[in-house]
């Protein structure tokens, strides 16, 4: 189950996003819905193969420079047999330009005033 995050700053921004996994998580055929078939291509391939050995697609909070805004972004994860990972991470869904992955959530830089803001957790998401 993921989490419902808010972040509210002082200068007027607010953002909300839903991260981590929900039921759906291990589920590969949601993925032509996160990710581009180019962008499968590799895992598809492994799949089809018999090679994937483990898999799993959650949202990240990422930042993308080009829209100076934070977003819930898919990734997805997958070991193969030969102990190679890959990793799948979505794009801005505002202009399709990559993001950078915030790994730590419960503090943000306001995109506006850079000053921190702190995260409050206010519910769960499936």
């Amino acid at each position: 189950m993921g989490v419902v995050l808010n972040y509210q700053c002082g200068c007027g921004y607010k953002r909300e996003v839903c991260i981590g996994a929900g039921l759906r998580a291990s589920r590969t055929d949601i993925l032509s819905a996160l990710f581009s078939d180019d962008e499968l291509a590799d895992f598809r391939k492994a799949e089809a193969a018999g090679d994937v050995t483990s898999h799993l697609c959650e949202n990240i909070l990422g930042f993308c420079p080009a829209c100076n805004e934070y977003h819930t972004v898919s990734f997805f994860h997958y070991t193969c047999r030969d102990g190679a990972s890959r990793l799948l991470t979505g794009t801005c869904p505002i202009c399709g330009h990559a993001v950078t992955q915030i790994k730590e959530t419960t503090a943000i830089a306001c995109p506006n005033c850079r000053k921190f803001i702190e995260a409050k957790q206010t519910g769960y998401w499936d």
